[in-house]
């Protein structure tokens, strides 16, 4: 049995990593080697390489924004009725209206609490854009901006920039907050967990740390009961990067993939070869009708020359009814 926990920071620097949940779980289990000891740390490995999980780990999603649901796409033949449901009439600028609505509509990637609820618990996409397109209203909050930041590396002998040694590193700019959901296995202890979470804090989170990017503080760390239970679900969808293992899903009803090469922590003894091999996942937001397994998602092994190294793809996931 699992408990749902809420993990809510504010940025206090730019940061450079994307809050992804392979990486929350890798600065956990570094966490775990510093605070615990090696001992600890293979206990826990060896709990996700048996799918006992001791934590699974969500993405970070920036000012309560949450991955939109898509259920179906809206097609063509459902425009005419759309646009008379929301307007009453054929009027053709009407339906220029419609489709303009649609298009605007077809960019959002995230919505709020509220209609993410709404979709699990039944609600069709087609209702979602009727309601987009009465209201017409996003609530933003907060600001988020990513910049392009020069760099340069220095010569510590000459004390100037090498030949080459200019680059760009992609930098965000947050006002606001970033909340990752943690499901907690109930003999767990809540107060180790809570000192590897204080561990990040500390510490930082992604690359550059040691330049100050990456810092964080606590807003609030609590049980969190908001996902309400659905009836008669019958799929998920993910809230975190999602390697599945057969037997996972019965279907993928709407996906998206991205590959990743992961890296090492600079601080674990390996080899000079710092880089895991390529993976794909499932990105949050993917929704699938739900298999046999208890626990969704996979490990991988042999993802690095050290046999030591393992790849987390379970998910947080949450009940939709399709």
């Amino acid at each position: 049995m699992y408990k749902t926990y809420l993990w809510k920071v504010k940025p206090t620097s730019s940061y450079i990593t994307p809050w992804q949940s392979d990486t929350i779980y890798g600065h956990l289990l570094w966490a775990v080697l510093f605070l615990y000891g090696e001992e600890e740390l293979n206990e826990v490995i060896e709990s996700f390489k048996s799918y006992k999980p001791p934590f699974i780990c969500s993405n970070g999603f920036v000012n309560d924004e949450f991955p939109l649901i898509k259920k179906k796409l809206i097609l063509r033949e459902d425009v005419k009725k759309i646009s008379q449901d929301i307007y009453g009439d054929k009027n053709p600028n009407e339906l220029i209206k419609t489709i303009r609505g649609i298009k605007e509509s077809n960019k959002r990637k995230t919505t709020g609490f509220n209609e993410f609820e709404k979709l699990r618990n039944g609600s069709t996409n087609e209702e979602l854009l009727k309601s987009f397109l009465k209201e017409k209203k996003v609530e933003k909050k907060g600001v988020f901006s990513e910049i392009p930041i020069m760099h340069n590396v220095v010569n510590r002998l000459s004390g100037v920039t090498e030949e080459n040694g200019i680059y760009t590193l992609n930098e965000k700019f947050l006002d606001g907050e970033i909340s990752i959901f943690i499901k907690v296995r109930e003999d767990f202890s809540l107060e180790k967990l809570d000192s590897l979470l204080q561990y990040i804090e500390l510490n930082g989170f992604g690359k550059k740390v040691s330049s100050g990017k990456g810092q964080i503080e606590r807003v609030e760390f609590r049980e969190f009961n908001e996902f309400e239970n659905v009836e008669n679900a019958n799929g998920f969808v993910v809230l975190s990067n999602f390697i599945p293992k057969f037997g996972d899903y019965n279907e993928v009803v709407s996906g998206n993939i991205i590959t990743k090469r992961g890296k090492t922590s600079n601080d674990i003894d390996t080899p000079e070869f710092p880089f895991k091999k390529p993976f794909v996942c499932y990105i949050p937001g993917s929704l699938f009708k739900r298999g046999d397994n208890k626990i969704i998602g996979n490990i991988l092994k042999n993802i690095h020359i050290d046999s030591r190294i393992i790849q987390v793809g379970i998910p947080f996931i949450v009940e939709v009814k399709i």
